[in-house]
Formats: structure tokens, C-alpha cells, sequence
């Protein structure tokens, strides 16, 4: 079975530059894809694109800078016990 979740977000940061802290507020889009493996087991990979504002990468350019990043790897479902 293949679960596939789309996801969007706000995300805020704290960039350190030349000394001064400042927040780099932004938004993510992505989607996550789920393959169940096992009873209790699932591999995930997780693409994701996003916008940061331009102090994110330490240059002012006048327009938002653009981030991506990919996450995978594994999901363990623990079973829980029941009681009657």
C-alpha cells in the first residue's frame, strides 16, 4: 500500500551573519510518499520545495531565495497492547 500526503507551511528561522542574528520567515510546500513494507513497516521520502526571505543566504538580491531538500528513510509502527 502507497499512502501519499501533501503538505504546505509556514516556517520560520534564525540565520547568523557577520555577527548579527536575524529571522528568516518563509513558506514550504511538499509531499510526503509512504510504501508499506511490512505489517508495522514503511519506507517514506519526503521532497520539499520552499521560500525563504532574501536573508536567508546572506545576499540581498531584491527577490525571496529559493530552498529544496529531500528526507527519506524508515517508519516504525510499535504495537500497542490492549486491554479488556
Amino acid at each position: 500500500m502507497i499512502d501519499v500526503v501533501p503538505f504546505v507551511g509556514v516556517t520560520a528561522g534564525l540565520v547568523r551573519r557577520y555577527g548579527k542574528f536575524r529571522a528568516v520567515p518563509g513558506m514550504d510546500a511538499g509531499v510526503q510518499v509512504k510504501l508499506k513494507v511490512a505489517s508495522s513497516l514503511y519506507l517514506y521520502a519526503e521532497p520539499k520545495v520552499g521560500i525563504r526571505t532574501d536573508t536567508y543566504d546572506g545576499s540581498e538580491q531584491g527577490r525571496p531565495d529559493r530552498v529544496a531538500s529531500m528526507v527519506g528513510g524508515l517508519l516504525y509502527r510499535f504495537k500497542m497492547p490492549t486491554f479488556q
